[in-house]
């Protein structure tokens, strides 16, 4: 036999061994499938008979299987009432805390001191809505909460009679007066709604409205 016959014939045997092999392992695999399928069929049998001598005798007290036969229906009882603490536990309500009511603190009333202009930063009274140069309106300005001062006492100042118009001591002047009155008659008012106005005032401090 020459060489290449006999490494073909080497080659072939090995192929069937291989082959063998793995036949072999899926004909035991097959054999062991139907041993524990009939390995089942024994358990479930057993099983079911000891269920049946267990509905057959479970009252009978000299049953012959009685030990295992209390151990049952000990356990059975308990079953009972564990199931019974679950449907408490499940119907079970959280206990709830109550919220006391606490009443808010009353707040002071705030009233704005001043009133001022964001556009052109000029400030004005409180009851001033309007800027009189640019006429934008005005931004309410509020003062912090404090205690307010004890009033101080004023002195009186007593006059005779001769000296209540112009009293001693007084430095008034005459031509301050004089321009005081022509400004109170030079003044005027809105077209629109009738309060008075200044001169050189642009917007009503009331309504707004171009002077």
């Amino acid at each position: 036999m020459s060489f290449m016959d006999k490494l073909s014939a080497n080659v072939t045997n090995a192929g069937k061994i291989v082959s063998q092999k793995v036949k072999n392992m899926s004909d035991a695999s097959s054999l062991t499938s139907a041993q524990n399928t009939e390995k089942r069929n024994i358990q479930d049998t057993l099983m079911e008979i000891g269920k049946l001598y267990y509905e057959k005798h479970k009252n009978d007290p000299n049953a012959e299987f009685a030990q295992q036969i209390a151990s049952i229906l000990t356990s059975e009882k308990r079953i009972a009432e564990l199931q019974a603490e679950i449907e408490l536990v499940r119907a079970r309500e959280p206990e709830l805390v109550i919220v006391p009511e606490t009443p808010k603190p009353a707040q002071p009333s705030r009233v704005p001191t001043a009133m001022v202009c964001m556009h052109c930063g000029r400030s004005y009274a409180a009851n001033v809505n309007t800027c009189q140069t640019c006429g934008q309106a005005l931004i309410p300005q509020y003062g912090t909460f404090q205690n307010k001062p004890a009033p101080q006492p004023v002195a009186e100042t007593w006059y005779t009679t001769g000296q209540e118009q112009n009293p001693a001591g007084s430095t008034q002047n005459p031509a301050a007066s004089e321009k005081t009155d022509g400004a109170a008659a030079a003044s005027r008012f809105c077209a629109y709604c009738g309060k008075p106005c200044t001169q050189g005032q642009i917007f009503c401090a009331h309504c707004g409205k171009k002077l």
